[in-house]
């Protein structure tokens, strides 16, 4: 998505947080980036911690915070909806 000329104003989510699970890869890693990119604070959780940080690790100067949680599970949901 880095490629594309953004259709929306920057900063537009200032001041919003932003959950956005499987964004280890793929279709959730583009979008836990772009909403980042438009000012949002932006939780991103998966199974597996790993992929999630390689993801924050790829716009490190912006708020991407990876969380461990497997959303089959109510109490990880629980507990990781409590601390955001």
């Amino acid at each position: 998505m880095s490629d594309v000329t953004p259709s929306i104003a920057p900063g537009i989510l200032a001041g919003q947080v932003a959950l956005v699970s499987g964004a280890g890869s793929g279709i959730g890693r583009e979008t836990a980036l772009e909403l980042a990119r438009l000012g949002a604070q932006v939780v991103i959780c998966g199974r597996r911690l790993e992929p999630l940080e390689e993801t924050a690790a790829l716009a490190p100067d912006l708020a991407i915070e990876p969380i461990a949680c497997d959303i089959r599970e109510e109490e990880q949901v629980d507990a990781m909806v409590d601390g955001i």
